[in-house]
């Protein structure tokens, strides 16, 4: 299950539903929910790399392990990185601070920039013509 809110009735109810109509072939693992997954989207940055802490990324690592997709090299790999990035962002971090991303109130310099990377222009409509 994808874009879960695992603390909810209704998720929980359809956890047991699902896992009681597909026995063993039901994935336990559920991929919660996280506005970091919209914003690496929208900065065409893997989730991984744009925040590696946020509940969505820690459930895909979880995924992959428990379909066993990663050999222990790779894992290894993924844990140093992890921990380096850890590391990084303890050292860079300060009170008050946020991570600056896509929906910030800079004006939109984030998505200018990625425009004049991408040299991709994305079209506004007015009001007026969306009805």
């Amino acid at each position: 299950m994808t874009r879960v809110a695992g603390r909810t009735t209704l998720y929980k109810q359809m956890y047991e539903s699902y896992e009681n109509m597909f026995g063993d072939k039901f994935l336990p693992v559920s991929i919660r929910n996280c506005i970091a997954v919209n914003e690496s989207n929208t900065l065409f940055e893997p989730l991984l790399t744009y925040d590696k802490r946020c509940t969505a990324a820690q459930d895909y690592i979880e995924l992959v392990n428990y379909l066993g997709l990663m050999d222990n090299k790779h894992f290894r790999e993924l844990a140093k990185y992890l921990k380096e990035r850890e590391v990084m962002a303890k050292k860079s971090f300060s009170a008050g601070a946020t991570k600056p991303g896509i929906l910030n109130s800079d004006g939109g310099e984030k998505l200018k920039e990625i425009q004049a990377k991408l040299n991709i222009t994305f079209n506004i409509f007015p009001k007026k013509n969306c009805f």
